[in-house]
């Protein structure tokens, strides 16, 4: 749309097939569009115009940002620009936003770029995700601490008086192992299972849908889940239990994992199932910050 003032551009969003979960919150929006010189004037000097954005609302247009921007001064250059706009005005499942844009004067021209797909005009909102983490329980550290002062000593049966060697078997394993435990405890600080750094980059595991960050730091969990386990980890009940059983039977049973038992979420832009670029201000599961025995 144009008139002999500017350039009338409505663009319509529909904001109810965007990747938000129930736990998100909407903080704000940013306008992004490019803009292509079309003709350069002979000064060389460029092409700047004044750009007001607004939203419709019914039958009513509020105004929402008003500055210049600068295109450029080569004929066919392209330059991206972006608004920052209020979080209220994208909180509705649909909104219609109109580009102004003052009317071309002389040979030098500016057109807003529509046809080129990764080129037209996008809506990239910012969101925060409300969700928290739980807490293991109370007792936990009764349990944990109850399970290794347990675990060293041989758990006799009366019924199975009778069969003394096993048991003596049994409890000869159990000191072997707390002896080894007991010789090697320097070195297991560097062993049990702990947070290390781990440094990965989206385009080498083919996440090429990932524009920014290109790289970050995710962190790993490494280390052995063995009894004595150490006060500041953080395990579950079943991995104490499964450590246990471990030790004292000396069965088949492998050992607990060490895992991720908390994760923090990471800022990145992307472009979504429509190749779309999407800001997501949380992207949940993405680093790494506490590990546990499960």
């Amino acid at each position: 749309m144009e008139n002999n003032l500017s350039r009338i551009l409505e663009i319509s969003f529909n904001l109810s097939t965007s990747e938000k979960t129930s736990v998100e919150r909407v903080t704000g929006a940013e306008l992004r569009f490019c803009t292509q010189v079309t003709s350069s004037n002979k000064m060389g000097t460029g092409v700047s115009r004044d750009i007001k954005v607004s939203v419709l609302e019914e039958n009513r247009k509020r105004t929402l940002k008003k500055r210049m921007i600068y295109g450029g001064s080569v004929n066919g250059q392209r330059k991206w620009h972006s608004f920052v706009l209020p979080a209220i005005c994208v909180q509705k499942e649909s909104v219609i936003l109109q580009i102004q844009m003052e009317r071309s004067i002389g040979e030098a021209n500016l057109d807003i770029e529509l046809f080129e797909e990764r080129a037209r005009p996008h809506l990239v909102l910012y969101s925060i995700d409300n969700s928290g983490f739980g807490n293991l329980d109370d007792e936990l550290n009764f349990i944990l601490q109850n399970s290794i002062s347990q675990s060293m000593q041989p758990v006799i049966d009366k019924d199975l008086k009778s069969k003394e060697d096993i048991i003596e078997e049994k409890f000869e394993r159990i000191k072997a192992s707390i002896s080894e435990n007991e010789s090697i405890r320097t070195k297991r600080e560097t062993l049990d299972c702990s947070l290390r750094p781990m440094r990965v980059n989206f385009r080498d595991i083919g996440w090429n849908f990932m524009i920014k960050p290109i790289a970050y730091e995710a962190n790993k969990c490494v280390g052995v889940c063995k009894l004595p386990f150490s006060s500041f980890s953080s395990h579950t009940k079943h991995a104490i239990v499964q450590a246990s059983h471990k030790t004292l039977s000396w069965s088949s049973t492998d050992w607990p994992c060490c895992v991720p038992i908390q994760l923090d979420p990471l800022s990145v832009l992307y472009y979504d199932r429509r190749n779309i670029p999407t800001f997501r201000y949380s992207y949940d599961g993405m680093v790494a910050r506490k590990c546990g025995c499960r």
